[in-house]
């Protein structure tokens, strides 16, 4: 531990670095790493191979990420760059995570599955599933399923099922929202505003 009022409960070969007030609890190879002093209240429960970074450079809104945490477990999961208050339940391979400097998520959740990625979004999440992906999007969800993605669509989600595709207008002043999915093999691009897709 190289942090102030940290705590390591257990485990093997985890470490805490420059986050105070953050707790590992046990498992094997979890790391909470900062870049930035005073990235505060991270929390690994156990697992497996488990990170939470910060980025080393300031995002857009004047934040390097890093605070109020948590990986509940699982295998290799990831909360990488400028990510606060955000949570991944277990699984494997999943990540919450900015791309790039000046970019910033905030309050995403991933419950569980595998490879599943949240990227540039907040106030969303995956529930569960696998290869499920959601970008540049706020206020949005996937229920579960496979191979499902959502990019650039706020308020929209996919309630499950596999290769659905959400791709909305990333132009400024055009941000498609309110799009819906239900049922499998669905690829929309630049849908209407407020429909729902079966």
């Amino acid at each position: 531990v190289q942090s102030h009022k940290s705590f390591i409960g257990g485990g093997y070969k985890s470490y805490i670095r420059q986050s105070p007030n953050s707790v590992i609890v046990g498992g094997t190879l979890n790391t909470i790493d900062h870049y930035w002093h005073n990235k505060k209240v991270n929390t690994i429960i156990a697992g497996y191979g488990n990170t939470i970074r910060s980025n080393d450079t300031a995002s857009s809104a004047g934040n390097y990420g890093g605070e109020y945490n948590t990986i509940g477990g699982g295998l290799y999961n990831e909360i990488t760059g400028s990510v606060d208050w955000s949570f991944i339940g277990g699984g494997s391979y999943n990540k919450i995570r900015t791309l790039k400097d000046l970019q910033y998520v905030t309050y995403s959740t991933i419950g569980g599955g595998q490879h599943n990625k949240i990227s540039i979004s907040s106030y969303g999440g995956i529930f569960s599933g696998e290869k499920n992906s959601i970008s540049a999007s706020s206020h949005t969800v996937i229920i579960g399923g496979q191979e499902n993605g959502i990019s650039n669509c706020d308020f929209s989600s996919i309630l499950g099922g596999r290769n659905n595709r959400i791709t909305g207008s990333g132009q400024p002043g055009e941000k498609t929202a309110d799009v819906f999915i239900i049922g499998s093999n669905i690829e929309l691009t630049n849908p209407s505003n407020n429909t729902t897709y079966t």
